[in-house]
């Protein structure tokens, strides 16, 4: 593997990033410091606007005694690949450390549309107390951030127009034990819970008015979950994230995948 932070490529639309794949529903770029940066796009091939971006990290999460999960920071400085930047990747390996020195590699690949991706620990470094995983974390935006508490109160009539707006906003999950929930996004729900997440989610079917008539499907292969987590037990407007995590003893080779994309 090549030593040193990811290059990145020298030109625009992509200057900074280290590769990018684009179609006419949404673009892909990972930074020069190991971020995912979904966009999609309308039929225009235009981006929804600067609150529209997921972004989506890959590294490890530390798995505390209360059963929770913590995303390790990654070091920047330690990411490399043996791939050159590229303006429309097919396969990328990336390695890099988060802290006490454990290591990971990620693999994120592109076909037909769909971005898959996989990993594993290399190295559990210094983590000594709690067990650690290779973890994907993808981040839906709040894509109203002036709709708050106050605001809704300060302004009912504009608050009713605004939840008319999203009614039909949906959250469709399929979980591993064959349940399947809609989850509508006016109201405060906590996505973590046994309720919603259960003991994990194979697939989950996104759909919102601000991205007119495109959908999001994500996918949790065989030896894999995802599990959903938000702020305060908040309605789903206001963002939240999807955790994917590989079975790490039915998944020792990092064949497992967590895939997406934009219909």
């Amino acid at each position: 593997m090549a030593q040193a932070q990811l290059p990145a490529l020298k030109k625009e639309p992509w200057l900074g990033f280290f590769a990018a794949y684009e179609d006419r529903r949404y673009t892909l770029g990972i930074t020069a410091d190991g971020q995912l940066k979904l966009t999609p796009l309308n039929d225009k091939g235009v981006a929804f606007g600067p609150n529209s971006v997921l972004t989506i990290q890959v590294g490890i999460e530390e798995v505390l005694p209360d059963g929770t999960a913590e995303m390790k920071v990654l070091k920047p400085e330690t990411l490399k690949s043996e791939q050159a930047p590229t303006e429309k990747f097919e396969r990328l390996v990336i390695q890099g450390q988060v802290s006490a020195e454990a290591a990971f590699e990620a693999v994120i690949e592109e076909k037909s549309g769909i971005i898959s991706i996989g990993g594993r620990v290399l190295d559990k470094g210094k983590f000594t107390k709690n067990p650690i995983r290779f973890a994907v974390r993808a981040k839906m935006p709040n894509l109203h951030p002036t709709v708050n508490d106050e605001w809704v109160k300060s302004d009912p009539k504009k608050a009713a127009a605004f939840f008319k707006r999203i009614e039909d906003d949906t959250l469709q999950l399929t979980r591993i034990d064959g349940k399947r929930l809609v989850q509508k996004f006016d109201k405060p729900v906590d996505t973590a819970s046994a309720d919603v997440s259960g003991s994990g989610i194979s697939r989950i079917e996104i759909t919102m008015n601000n991205f007119t008539n495109r959908k999001f499907l994500f996918n949790a292969s065989e030896n894999s979950r995802m599990t959903l987590s938000n702020t305060n037990a908040a309605p789903l407007y206001r963002g939240f994230a999807m955790n994917w995590t590989p079975d790490v003893e039915k998944d020792k080779d990092g064949k497992a995948r967590f895939s997406f994309m934009v219909k």
